[in-house]
C-alpha cells in the first residue's frame, strides 16, 4: 500500500464514528518499539500511528491510555499490523474514563487471554474500537470455591461499569468464553456488556466458542448491520432488525486463519442489502460459492485412466 493510500486509510478509520476529530501531534511506532511507551509520551489528543509488524511482549499488552483521550491507529490496517498477546494477557485495558475521543483502529489482536476481555477490557470508559480483528482471544474461567468455576466473560471485548463504547467494522473470530455451565450460560465469546451501553455496527462474529457471541447483561447493546456465522449461540438480551445469520464466506477459518473474505462474501458491500463492508478485513481469495458441475461416472473414471 502506498503512503498516500495508507494515510487515507488512517483518516477514514478515525473519522468513521467521530467526524471532525483532529490530533494535536503524531507519534510514530515502529517494530521494536512499544505502543505503551508512545502512549506514555503522548498528550491528550495526540495520534499514535503504528507501522506494520507484529508487536508483542511487555509494553504491547495490557496497554493503558491512563485516562488520556488519544488516537491509536495502524498505518496500513489489520492485515499486517498485529498485536500478539501470546496467551499471556489482553491487548488493551481502558479503565480510566476515556471518552469517545479515544480511538483504537486497524489492528489484528490475536491470542489474547484474560478472565474478562481477552482482547480488550473497557471499564467506565467509552472509546471507539474500529476495524479490528479479534482472533483466538480467550476469556478464561477461574475457580470460585469448592467445585464451582466462575466462567470467563467477553472473549474479544468486555465492557462494564457504565462503559459506552462504539465498536464498528470489527471481526470476532475463533474467540472463546471458557467455563459455560447452567448457572452462567451466556458470557459472550465475542463481546459481553455488563451494566453498560454499547453500539455495535458492521461487525462479523464467526466461530465463537463457549456461550453466545454477543451478550447484554443488564445492559443495552444497539446492534446494526452485523453478520453471525457458526457461533455456539448468536446472542442474548439485545435486539436488532438488521443482522444476518448466514455463511460469511471467508477464505479460511481456525485458530491461525486469516479470516479474509472470499470475493463473493456477504460481508462485502456488493454482497449485502446494506451496501457496506462488514468486518475488519478485505478480499483474500476468489469466490467460494462456485456452481457445481455435474459429471457422469464414466467421465470421473476417465480422469484416472492410465494413458495409452
Amino acid at each position: 500500500m502506498s503512503d498516500t493510500r495508507a494515510m487515507g486509510f488512517v483518516l477514514a478509520m478515525v473519522l468513521l464514528c467521530l467526524p471532525g476529530t483532529g490530533a494535536a501531534a503524531e507519534i510514530w511506532v515502529h517494530p521494536g518499539d512499544t505502543i505503551q511507551a508512545a502512549i506514555d509520551s503522548a498528550t491528550i489528543g495526540d495520534m499514535i500511528i503504528v507501522f506494520p509488524g507484529t508487536y508483542s511482549g511487555e509494553g504491547n499488552r495490557e496497554i493503558s491510555f491512563g485516562g488520556k483521550d488519544l488516537i491509536v491507529v495502524s498505518f496500513t490496517g489489520p492485515e499486517d499490523t498485529i498485536i500478539d498477546c501470546e496467551g499471556e494477557a489482553r491487548a488493551f485495558a481502558l479503565h480510566d474514563g476515556e471518552t469517545r475521543a479515544s480511538i483504537i483502529s486497524g489492528f489484528s489482536i490475536v491470542n489474547g487471554y484474560a478472565h474478562t476481555g481477552g482482547g480488550i477490557s473497557i471499564e467506565g470508559s467509552s472509546p471507539e474500537i474500529l476495524n479490528c480483528l479479534f482472533r483466538n482471544c480467550v476469556a478464561f474461567s477461574v475457580p470460585s470455591g469448592g467445585n464451582t468455576i466462575y466462567p470467563g466473560a467477553g472473549g474479544g471485548v468486555y465492557a462494564t461499569g457504565g462503559a459506552s463504547p462504539c465498536i464498528a467494522g470489527c471481526t470476532f473470530a475463533y474467540c472463546w468464553a471458557q467455563g459455560q455451565d447452567s448457572l452462567y450460560p451466556y458470557r459472550g465469546s465475542g463481546l459481553l456488556a455488563s451494566y453498560s451501553t454499547v453500539e455495535v455496527d458492521r461487525c462479523l462474529f464467526v466461530d465463537g466458542r463457549g456461550g453466545a457471541a454477543l451478550v447484554a447483561m443488564i445492559s443495552s447493546i444497539d446492534v446494526s448491520r452485523c453478520v453471525f456465522f457458526e457461533n455456539t449461540e448468536v446472542g442474548f438480551d439485545w435486539t436488532s432488525d438488521s443482522t444476518l445469520e448466514v455463511d460469511a464466506n471467508v477464505c479460511d477459518r481456525g485458530q491461525d486463519a486469516s479470516y479474509e473474505f472470499c470475493s463473493d462474501s456477504v460481508c462485502l458491500p456488493s454482497g449485502n442489502e446494506w451496501g457496506v463492508q462488514v468486518g475488519a478485513l478485505g478480499v483474500g481469495c476468489g469466490p467460494c460459492n462456485t456452481p457445481v458441475e455435474t459429471m457422469s461416472w464414466g467421465a470421473i473414471k476417465a480422469l484416472y485412466r492410465e494413458p495409452r
